[in-house]
């Protein structure tokens, strides 16, 4: 895998947004379902890759909902996910969704 991205829907129409390379943080064991043998843990995913990418999403509205999955150039993708973007208020730093 050489290139990553997000994939986003929202509105009725999808685009493609390159991720960022970012240094991946090691999981710890509470992570790994009880049962499974080392060589077999974290190979469920898109996850187990041993990359990870960043995506900052400047232009959302608030209380926007979307759907997005991350995608790479071998084909492989995490499954969609819907997310609300959330509210920041900055009179008492109130964060609301």
């Amino acid at each position: 895998m050489s290139q990553l991205w997000l994939e986003r829907e929202r509105s009725g129409s999808s685009e493609r947004i390159a991720a960022l390379r970012v240094q991946r943080v090691a999981r710890s064991r509470a992570h790994c379902r009880r049962g499974d043998p080392p060589e077999r843990r974290g190979r469920r995913s898109f996850r187990g890759s041993g990359r990870s990418g960043k995506v900052v999403l400047d232009e959302l509205d608030a209380h926007e909902s979307f759907r997005y999955r991350f995608a790479a150039d071998d084909g492989s993708c995490t499954r969609w996910h819907t997310a609300v973007a959330a509210a920041w208020i900055a009179e008492g730093g109130v964060l609301s969704s």
